[in-house]
């Protein structure tokens, strides 16, 4: 989980290679949850073929 990280911009490249990595929750994140937005945020390509992806707020459950 990633959670309050408001510094954090944007996801490493390296990402794409955790190729067991099935579970990937990110909130209030403001920057960080644009550039993951699907299909079109700089981030997506990087996370879309992680199998369980939460992406918003924490308010929003």
């Amino acid at each position: 989980m990633i959670c309050l990280c408001h510094r954090l911009k944007s996801l490493p490249e390296s990402i794409r290679e955790l190729k067991l990595l099935e579970t990937l929750e990110i909130e209030e994140c403001d920057t960080l949850l644009r550039r993951c937005e699907k299909e079109i945020g700089a981030d997506w390509e990087k996370i879309c073929l992680i199998k369980n992806l939460r992406l918003g707020r924490i308010y929003d459950k």
